[in-house]
């Protein structure tokens, strides 16, 4: 879409047929005192190096010049393109607890799901700040980096439950842990953790943690869901979760270790109920921090166009400088100034004009279509983003449809089509390599959540994560300075790594069940061989069957109790080093 950002100085264009008017008065009174001297025609005979055309053509061509010093101090802005700026904003880390015991529903519709739906809404209202995430239980897990890319990360927020983290319980120190590991070095930037949790914590250290990471200029912001009568635990098949013991566990919010940590951190504790008062209390508490100038890649939606506009400007002015208001006498038989028949003239304008206004139409339409696809896509309307970016893509297909189209096909759990359409607007190739590296960037991310979701499955997972790495190179090479990708790049090839590992455990495995059933059925062949001679032996007597068994008690009762004592003493062995190199958690919840 075509506009001035100053347009008031078009005003100034008013001007023009005033000059017009005042030149048409000043050739008719030249004209007129031309008339007392004698016949006009005869006298333009008598001037043959005089031309009343050029002269008219000089004029037309300052007229131009000054439309088009006009239009340059109007601003034409036309297109888009990327542009870097630095925005005040602060680094927010969310540590939220997914153990079993966030499944409780004593917060309505449960604990984790409340905790979705306030995270969702606090990345709702972040503008200039960066964001990461990090989920733990009996252990914790970073999944997503601090990054600005709020669609990823409500992309990984969807994707939070109990199965996210495979050692349960909830070890709320490594969290922390975690967590201060995300922060930048920066000092003059305000740092918080989130922590959502039920504070029913089963390991130590939380609160040392804490004090360390007020050390690191972090402030720690608890958010302990949970009511004090708690509840029990559901799993999803209508049952609810058990001890060792056999009794149904019932899980109680813990206040104590909440507000010690809240405490030790330098931050807030905040309990979470029914109401949106934690929330409003946690935006006014984040509202205060300091906040840095970070340096961020933004999507600007206007293009300055007055480059095209001035080398016009420039050709005119120099025109007008070539052309003379006398004929001169050594280019007198050129014919640059010929007459051509009005019906040609007026054939070649139509078509030039048609043309020009064919191709203007169809650019002005499809940025309209994608303009209005953009105010869809914010307002969360997407199946009307989708349909609009359809339609300018059918006036000219471009890069910013192609990929506006895929975030929207990705929004809407359309990974596979998200995947094409951005691999569409590549194919287009662009000038700008920050738009490459952006579309790659989270290419990768998709490839990358695809790869958790199987790996978490237990299904082949290499495939994707083969195709996140790829994806995260080719970022790389478009932008190396990219520090969140060339994190998320390392993600990538680990999880590679533990994908293939996986695959080959589990190829072992299906070796192991395969060779085990064959012993089996051999172990069976045996057994229907061996039954036929036995039928055809002689039975013994009793009484020589019971002074063989007696013989064998007597000779082997004492091996027998030495080997069952040496496997007792194995097996002690086995459950000391399991104790020493693994840790035993009493409760999974």
């Amino acid at each position: 879409m075509f506009r001035f950002a100053h347009p008031t100085y078009l005003y100034l264009l008013l001007l023009i047929p005033v000059l017009i008017a005042i030149y048409i008065v000043v050739r008719w009174r030249m004209r007129r005192q031309l008339r007392k001297f004698g016949d006009v025609n005869l006298m333009a005979h008598l001037m043959p190096d005089v031309s009343r055309l050029r002269v008219h053509l000089k004029f037309a061509l300052m007229m131009t010049a000054l439309a088009l010093v006009i239009f340059i101090m109007a601003r034409p802005q036309y297109g888009t393109r990327n542009e870097e700026v630095k925005r005040s904003g602060i680094e927010v880390m969310i540590a939220c607890d997914v153990s079993y015991s966030m499944l409780c529903e004593d917060v309505n519709p449960s604990r984790l799901d409340k905790s979705k739906m306030m995270v969702s809404k606090l990345i709702e209202q972040f503008d200039r700040d960066k964001v990461g995430l990090v989920a733990f239980a009996g252990s914790a897990i970073t999944l997503l980096p601090m990054t600005a890319d709020y669609v990823s990360a409500k992309m990984f927020l969807d994707q939070l439950n109990p199965e996210t983290v495979s050692v349960q319980g909830t070890n709320m120190a490594e969290a922390i842990q975690r967590s201060i590991a995300s922060f930048s070095d920066k000092k003059n930037v305000g740092k918080a953790l989130i922590l959502i949790t039920d504070a029913e914590d089963h390991e130590e250290g939380a609160v040392e943690m804490a004090k360390e990471a007020k050390k690191a200029g972090v402030q720690i912001f608890v958010l302990s869901v949970g009511t004090d009568h708690g509840g029990p635990i559901p799993m999803g098949d209508g049952s609810y979760k058990k001890d060792l013991s056999g009794n149904v566990v019932t899980t109680k919010l813990n206040e104590r270790i909440g507000k010690e940590i809240a405490k030790a951190g330098n931050g807030l504790y905040i309990h979470v109920d029914r109401s949106n008062q934690a929330q409003d209390i946690l935006d006014a508490e984040i509202s205060k921090m300091q906040k840095a100038d970070i340096s961020m890649s933004m999507y600007s939606e206007y293009d300055e166009q007055f480059i095209a506009v001035a080398i016009l400007l420039l050709l005119v002015l120099i025109a007008e400088c070539i052309v003379m208001e006398r004929r001169s006498p050594f280019i007198r038989r050129l014919t640059l100034f010929s007459r051509t028949p009005k019906s040609v003239q007026i054939i070649l304008l139509a078509l030039c004009f048609t043309f020009v206004n064919s191709t203007v139409s169809a650019q002005i339409n499809e940025r309209d279509y994608v303009r209005r696809g953009n105010r869809s896509f914010r307002s969360e309307q997407y199946d009307k983003a989708e349909t609009d970016y359809l339609k300018s893509l059918e006036v000219r297909p471009t890069y910013e449809a192609f990929y506006n189209l895929g975030l929207t096909y990705l929004l809407q759990g359309k990974d596979s089509t998200a995947v094409a359409k951005m691999m569409d607007a590549d194919s287009l190739g662009t000038g700008n390599q920050l738009k490459r590296a952006m579309n790659f960037h989270n290419l990768g991310n998709v490839w990358y959540a695809q790869g958790a979701y199987l790996l978490k499955s237990n299904q082949d997972a290499t495939s994707a994560f083969q195709n996140a790495v790829n994806l995260y190179k080719s970022s790389l090479r478009c932008n190396p300075n990219d520090d969140e990708t060339r994190y998320n790049l390392a993600k990538a090839q680990y999880q590679l790594k533990k994908s293939q590992q996986q695959q080959q455990q589990n190829q072992q495995n299906q070796d192991q069940q395969q060779q085990k059933k064959e012993e089996e059925k051999k172990d069976e062949q045996k057994k229907q061989d061996q039954q036929p001679e036995q039928q055809n032996e002689q039975p013994q007597k009793p009484q020589q069957q019971k002074e063989d068994k007696n013989d064998m008690s007597e000779q082997t009762a004492e091996q027998l109790l030495n080997s069952a004592q040496q496997d007792e003493k194995d097996v002690q062995r086995k459950l000391k080093q399991q104790n020493a190199t693994r840790r035993s958690l009493e409760k999974d919840w």
